[in-house]
């Protein structure tokens, strides 16, 4: 995987992580199929029985997107989801609303209550612009 690190990295500039481990997680499985055996035997056995992951929503830039984003996280509450993640109004290319995102926070919470994470590449002055936002949803 080093030498495929070093191979991107000279073709394009800074090595890019996801393609490097999209590469990785293909190699794993190609020699997981090649042997019959799962990847997690290949990287030395079980270490859990159970995964825990988040389940994503993404926030909709639009009068509607907190409702939307609340149905969502109650359909997947209702099928087993514990921990939910919101992506903001920006995620992915959109406009970005920092009010849009504390009503959807609102709109979660108070629909299914739990949520784990919030965008985590906030700078500290849009975490608290974010947070008084939030405050005046309540």
């Amino acid at each position: 995987m080093a030498r495929v690190s070093r191979g991107i990295r000279s073709v394009w500039g800074p090595s890019y992580p996801a393609a490097v481990c999209t590469i990785d997680f293909a190699l794993w499985d190609l020699c997981g199929k090649a042997l019959n055996q799962p990847v997690y035997q290949l990287l030395g056995g079980k270490a859990v029985d159970k995964l825990v992951f988040n389940f994503f929503i993404h926030s909709e830039n639009s009068p509607d997107g907190p409702r939307k984003a609340a149905e969502e996280a109650e359909k997947a509450v209702a099928a087993g989801v514990r921990s939910i993640g919101l992506k903001s109004t920006g995620f992915g290319g959109g406009t970005r609303s920092l009010e849009r995102d504390a009503q959807v926070i609102g709109a979660v919470r108070k629909a299914v209550v739990i949520i784990s994470e919030f965008p985590s590449m906030l700078m500290p002055v849009t975490t608290i612009t974010m947070l008084k936002a939030w405050q005046a949803t309540r």
